[in-house]
């Protein structure tokens, strides 16, 4: 059915009923797993004329690379293949690209916003589940 899975990960607690979601799913089908983290390109660019921005921007890229390695390291204790991966960019179209491209499943979370919140600031899994030319499995946080 699914040989390889993406779990994209931004390491929040939210996201972890998702993270072990997915973990569960690759362990169920033996697929592999692909980690992706990407550091917001937003986030980058409002920081370019703060003081410290070079610090910042490595800082990002750290986490990132920390929550990817994090998740790719869980899956490979469960007996499974993992890849990990960071990108820079727009988080939803990094997915999706990597997704469409590399893996036949998406398993994310929701971060249950709504209302203004959600439309102000949109959502990532939203924009995956729109735009994504393989299944998007969505695991909410509670």
């Amino acid at each position: 059915m699914y040989d390889s899975i993406l779990i994209p990960t931004d390491g929040s607690a939210e996201s972890e009923k998702a993270t072990e979601a997915g973990l569960d799913l690759a362990e169920e089908l033996d697929a592999e797993v692909h980690v992706i983290s990407v550091v917001d390109a937003e986030l980058v660019a409002s920081t370019t004329y703060t003081s410290g921005a070079a610090k910042n921007e490595e800082r990002m890229h750290e986490n990132a690379e920390e929550n990817a390695k994090a998740l790719a390291d869980r899956a490979r204790e469960r007996g499974l293949y993992a890849v990990e991966v960071v990108e820079t960019g727009i988080p939803a179209e990094k997915i999706v690209e990597y997704g469409d491209e590399n893996v036949d499943a998406i398993v994310m979370g929701t971060h249950g916003r709504s209302g203004v919140r959600r439309v102000l600031l949109g959502s990532v899994t939203d924009n995956v589940v729109r735009t994504s030319s393989v299944p998007v499995v969505t695991v909410r946080p509670d």
